[in-house]
């Protein structure tokens, strides 16, 4: 999770109750111990370089309404990084269990080519 995540908790300074994220507030809880290792040298953290916009494939972003890991505004950040995206926003939560048929068929529409 360290890897993953470590070089996004210590750039993550939320300005506003807006931009706060509860992933990144207990994760960082969570990694306390790797966060503070970093900052005495101990351990590297990973910085992964991805360059979304040079992705050329079709991207679906998805997120729940009430999602309090991903808020909405997020799921438009991500989705407006990628050319060839579009974002879904559903009445739900990060699970999004609430309409499983209906995930079920729009994921097949998205993902199927036309006969």
């Amino acid at each position: 999770m360290y890897e993953l995540i470590g070089a996004d908790l210590q750039e993550y300074n939320p300005a506003s109750s807006q931009e706060v994220n509860l992933m990144c507030e207990w994760t960082g809880v969570v990694l306390a111990d790797f966060l503070k290792a970093n900052v005495d040298g101990t351990i590297p953290t990973p910085h992964f370089s991805l360059n979304r916009s040079n992705y050329t494939g079709e991207v679906m972003v998805w997120s729940g309404t009430e999602d309090q890991d991903f808020s909405t505004q997020m799921g438009k950040w991500i989705s407006d990084s990628y050319p060839n995206s579009q974002q879904a926003i559903f009445n739900d939560s990060h699970k999004r269990d609430r309409y499983d048929d209906y995930y079920l068929n729009f994921r097949k529409a998205f993902f199927l080519l036309p006969d």
